[in-house]
């Protein structure tokens, strides 16, 4: 499967949202993206994802910014069967597929159903918009007992607006920290508010000797860790698309202008032999903020300046989430 199908996949079977509807709304931009929703009352933004929460009931709905879908992607989506034979695999039962259009006409394929983590059960609706310049994943999830109901979900979607496509300014304003692309690498986009990706624009993605470089901020708190068990934790994460790590080399350094871990190892993805280094360090609430870079067996050797550059420019917004 195509590694941005993959991804698709990941972000509609595992984003944890928890949505209720109320009657009176307002209609507001959804930070970091191009869209405009209809917001229930006791709805606020978060800084936790491209989104919004209603603390009352731990209810949320979210919107994900990826780029430009390829056929592929959007054949597998719009197929029921096998999207839902997809779904499936990650405990998301589809139920029901529902064609409706958004505010400004974008026609929208709906799916409804329900999905397990752990012992709760949520129920769950995903759309996507497949706009000129970007693609965006919307999703909707409620816990059972909140009762929330099929118009409801379909009055968030239909809400939909899309303005012009988000500009690179809109998406890197809404991401709890600030950096420098430091040339080779460029900034290619965001993912929910909290992750930045910089790719060499003149190697293809196809290209396996191509480095690419994640800088993301977890919401999980892990105040007064070690920062090398800070590691552990993100690569632990990573298991079963980042394994066999070997020749680890801890280096105490600065990254986001405070004292942080960077770790230098080899590791297995996909079947390829890959080198990683990887920059940790906590924000003042203890939340993770991490520099990731990858690139096939000695690849990252001739960037390795440019990367050390990256995480020196790197500095908190506000302090952090």
């Amino acid at each position: 499967m195509h590694k941005v199908t993959k991804l698709l996949v990941f972000i509609l079977a595992f984003v944890s949202l928890h949505c209720a509807y109320a009657q009176a709304a307002i209609f507001q931009k959804v930070p970091g993206t191009s869209v405009y929703a209809t917001v229930p009352d006791g709805f606020e933004l978060t800084k936790k994802f491209s989104g919004f929460i209603n603390k009352a009931n731990n209810a949320s709905i979210m919107i994900v910014t990826l780029p430009p879908a390829n056929i592929q992607m959007q054949d597998i989506f719009k197929d029921e069967k096998t999207f839902s034979a997809e779904m499936a695999l990650q405990n998301y039962t589809i139920e029901k597929q529902t064609q409706i259009k958004s505010r400004d006409g974008y026609p929208l394929t709906i799916y409804q159903g329900k999905q397990s983590l752990g012992e709760v059960s949520f129920d769950k609706w995903a759309t996507m918009i497949f706009a000129q310049n970007a693609t965006y994943v919307a999703t909707i999830q409620a816990p059972e007992e909140a009762r929330f109901q099929e118009k409801e979900a379909m009055g968030v979607f239909q809400s939909f607006s899309l303005a012009n496509d988000t500009t690179a300014e809109d998406q890197l304003a809404a991401l709890p920290f600030t950096f420098d692309a430091v040339f080779p690498f460029q900034f290619v986009g965001t993912l929910m508010n909290q992750s930045a990706m910089l790719v060499i624009p003149q190697l293809s993605a196809e290209d396996k000797k191509r480095p690419d470089i994640i800088l993301s901020q977890a919401t999980e708190v892990l105040k007064a860790a070690p920062l090398d068990q800070v590691i552990d934790f993100y690569l632990n994460s990573l298991k079963g698309t980042l394994d066999d790590i070997t020749n680890k080399k801890f280096t105490s350094v600065k990254f986001a202008k405070r004292p942080a871990m960077r770790l230098d190892a080899h590791a297995v993805m996909k079947g390829d032999n890959v080198d990683i280094i990887i920059y940790a360090t906590l924000d003042d609430n203890g939340h993770p903020l991490f520099l990731h870079a990858t690139g096939i067996k000695d690849s990252l050797v001739p960037y390795e300046n440019n990367i050390e550059a990256i995480a020196k420019s790197v500095a908190l917004r506000d302090g952090g989430l």
